[in-house]
């Protein structure tokens, strides 16, 4: 029996993508961050920074990338960060990460929505359909399901709001 062999490329799992992104937070401005606080910002930083973009353009825009794509347009966002941010005067740089990420992407959004609609692609998306083509990657939706869940599971722990008394008669004042 031959051994499979698998002819297409390997597509990279979300996990391994927000890693790789992790990495390079944790090393072009989080270095000098000790270990512990490190650790306290880590879920924070993946979520705010890392993932919401994923699920901005999923849940909100309703459109996704290839996951190469959204990891170039992220890289390039740090690299812009580091070279034109005034980060000298950095206090917090989660937060600050944030602000710049979101910032970009509410500001770009369109671009890239443009850009992932062109007619190339959805010429790709039919012959996937067609089953002439590997059917689209859906990691970035994966990784915006990964920001939801984390956001359902930081608002578990909340009190529920008070019920207000189911009244037939409406009061006057």
């Amino acid at each position: 029996m031959k051994p499979k062999t698998d002819h297409h490329p390997k597509q990279e799992l979300s996990g391994e993508i927000v890693a790789q992104m992790m990495r390079k937070i944790r090393g072009q401005f989080c270095g000098d961050v000790p270990p512990k606080q490190w650790a306290q910002d880590f879920n924070w930083i993946r979520k705010n920074v890392v993932l919401w973009p994923a699920h901005f353009i999923c849940n909100r825009k309703h459109f996704t990338l290839p996951p190469g794509r959204y990891v170039e347009i992220m890289q390039g966002i740090f690299d812009d960060i580091k070279s034109k941010g005034n980060t000298a005067a950095v206090r917090y740089w989660p937060g600050y990460l944030m602000k710049c990420v979101q910032d970009h992407w509410q500001h770009h959004w369109e671009d890239y929505y443009t850009e992932a609609k062109a007619v190339r692609n959805l010429a790709l998306h039919t012959m996937a359909n067609l089953g002439t083509v590997k059917p689209e990657d859906k990691t970035v939706d994966v990784m915006a399901m990964a920001q939801r869940s984390l956001n359902a599971h930081r608002n578990s722990g909340r009190k529920p709001a008070k019920k207000q008394p189911d009244n037939d008669q409406l009061t006057m004042f």
